[in-house]
């Protein structure tokens, strides 16, 4: 009989965090009989759901979802129960707390490394009972240490079986329209793009609290005709296809998600700097582009710069595309996790 292992989240339909639950339940079937829970919402390839909605997720107390995911876990008996996102690592934690579950092993898998005080305090305690802790990259580890087992693996990733010829000077953009992504510096220096690559378009992808906000600031930047913003869409893939150039523009991340499939498509990808994630994934000039300076200028600049050599650009997307292959292949993470948890038991 496989061993059982559940994958907690908050919401079913939501943030990168609840989609690499979500990938990794799937990725794992072949060695575990995984299963996903969620608070709220319900999707293909999630089990079980607590609630229905996301406002009764909000409206019920802490200690009657704790109590619930217990029950649910007793039911399953897990071996191992991986749990993302701070408040949701705590409800994890203090479930697990009880007789009926003292063989069973929790995974605290990181989503990020910058939070607020709340979500800090939640965090710390559930480092403190955790058996594992699961890291996206080495430099998470640096800025989070566990006095426990660790895991250190890139988030898997199915990669395009091919890539067609894009036209050029497409851009995307894809993310949540919140001020993590950083939006309106990304708008304000395309600006500057535009003015030096008249036939730049871009299309960002995504929705969020800001995305009123943005389109005020399109209109105003006079550039209706060249940016659009749409609603997610649920193949991604389909429109990194029909683009050449990928714009990442975040202040901070966890690992991710957007600019791995971008470069699994083979796109020309530039970004800002951040901590955890960037330098792993973009080696500068050789598997994408990265502007240290949070300057939207700075940022058009290094951009319009490396486009003047766009055969070298395609290149450079290339090894993109097989940096991606090596590091982020489900085939490899599978094999990899298995490992670690059958090793460090």
């Amino acid at each position: 009989m496989k061993k059982k292992i559940i994958f907690v989240i908050g919401l079913a339909k939501s943030g990168g965090a609840e989609k690499r639950a979500i990938s990794i339940s799937k990725i794992m079937k072949t060695n575990y009989d995984t299963k996903v829970f969620a608070f709220s919402g319900k999707t293909d390839g999630v089990d079980y759901s607590f609630k229905d909605t996301y406002s009764s997720y909000k409206k019920t107390s802490l200690f009657t979802r704790v109590k619930g995911l217990r029950n649910y876990l007793i039911e399953e008996k897990p071996d191992y129960v991986f749990s993302f996102i701070p408040h949701i690592n705590f409800f994890t934690t203090r479930a697990l707390k009880t007789k009926e579950l003292s063989s069973c092993k929790h995974v605290l898998a990181l989503a990020f490394w910058r939070f607020k005080f709340p979500q800090n305090i939640l965090l710390k305690y559930s480092f403190k009972y955790s058996d594992y802790i699961y890291y996206q990259c080495d430099e998470q580890k640096k800025l989070l240490p566990a006095k426990c087992k660790e895991i250190i693996l890139f988030n898997p990733i199915t990669i395009p079986e091919k890539v067609i010829p894009k036209p050029k000077y497409r851009f995307i953009s894809v993310g949540r329209l919140e001020d993590q992504k950083n939006y309106f510096f990304q708008i304000d220096a395309f600006k500057n793009i535009k003015q030096n690559i008249p036939d730049a378009m871009l299309d960002i992808f995504g929705n969020g609290s800001q995305k009123n906000a943005l389109m005020d600031r399109i209109e105003e930047l006079n550039l209706s005709d060249c940016v659009t913003i749409h609603d997610y869409v649920d193949d991604i893939n389909k429109e990194y296809q029909t683009h050449d150039c990928f714009l990442f523009t975040s202040k901070y991340e966890g690992f991710p998600n957007a600019l791995q499939e971008a470069m699994a498509n083979e796109l020309i990808c530039f970004s800002t700097f951040f901590k955890t994630g960037c330098d792993d994934l973009l080696i500068n000039d050789i598997t994408g582009y990265i502007c240290h300076e949070m300057i939207p200028s700075s940022f058009a600049k290094m951009v319009c710069d490396k486009l003047t050599n766009y055969d070298k650009c395609l290149k450079v997307a290339h090894n993109g595309r097989e940096h991606i292959a090596q590091h982020c292949n489900p085939e490899h993470f599978r094999i990899a996790l298995t490992e670690a948890l059958e090793k460090n038991k």
